[in-house]
C-alpha cells in the first residue's frame, strides 16, 4: 500500500472535491465511506478495533487496500492505541468528526465592515473586469484563494468581484 505524504494527499484532495482513496470516497454531510456510490460504511457506527476488522472482513473484495488506506486516515488519531491486539473501545463518531472538520474547514462569515472596508479598498469596482455597482454590476468580496483550499478572511486574501466574474471563476 502506497503512503501518500500531506502534500499529496491535499493536491488529490483538491483534484477530487474531497478525499478519495480508490474506489472509495469520504462523504463528509453524513460521515460515510462510499464505494462507487452505492456501498457505504457509517463511519458513526465503527467504535472499536473489532468493528473495524469486521468491515475489513465484510469488503476485502472491494478494494481493501483502498479501504485500509481511508480507515487508516480518517481513524489516525486512534491507530497507536492497540495495544497487544485488545479491542479497545474508542468514538467513531468523534474521529470521523474530527477528520471531516479538519479536511472541510466551516467557513467563517465575513463581518460587514470588513466587507465594506474590502469594497472601498478596491474603489467598489471588480478587480478582474472594472464592472462597478454604477454600470449595474452585483459586487462580490470573493477569497483569492478559496476557504476550500486553505484560504482564510485576510484582507490580503480578499478581492472585490462582480457576480458574472465570481460565479465563473469557482473555488481555486
Amino acid at each position: 500500500m502506497e503512503v501518500l505524504n500531506a502534500e499529496d494527499r491535499m493536491r488529490l484532495f483538491r483534484i477530487n472535491r474531497g478525499p478519495v482513496w480508490g474506489d472509495w470516497k469520504f462523504n463528509p454531510d453524513n460521515l460515510t465511506l462510499v464505494w462507487q456510490g452505492y456501498y457505504e460504511i457509517d463511519l458513526e457506527d465503527i467504535n472499536s478495533h473489532g468493528e473495524l476488522l469486521d468491515w475489513l472482513f465484510q469488503c476485502r473484495s472491494r478494494s481493501i487496500e483502498d479501504l485500509m488506506a481511508a480507515l487508516t486516515y480518517i481513524f489516525e488519531p486512534q491507530s497507536q492505541i492497540c495495544p497487544g491486539g485488545a479491542n479497545l473501545a474508542f468514538s467513531g463518531s468523534k474521529l470521523a468528526k474530527a477528520y471531516r472538520d479538519k479536511m472541510f474547514p466551516k467557513r467563517k462569515p465575513l463581518r460587514p465592515k470588513l466587507r465594506y472596508s474590502i469594497l472601498e479598498r478596491d474603489g467598489f469596482r471588480c478587480q478582474s473586469c472594472g464592472a462597478s455597482a454604477a454600470t449595474g454590476a452585483v459586487l462580490h468580496v470573493d477569497h483569492i484563494c478559496a476557504v476550500a483550499n486553505g484560504g482564510t478572511n485576510d484582507p490580503s486574501n480578499l478581492q472585490t468581484l462582480c457576480s458574472d466574474c465570481n460565479l465563473g471563476k469557482g473555488a481555486r
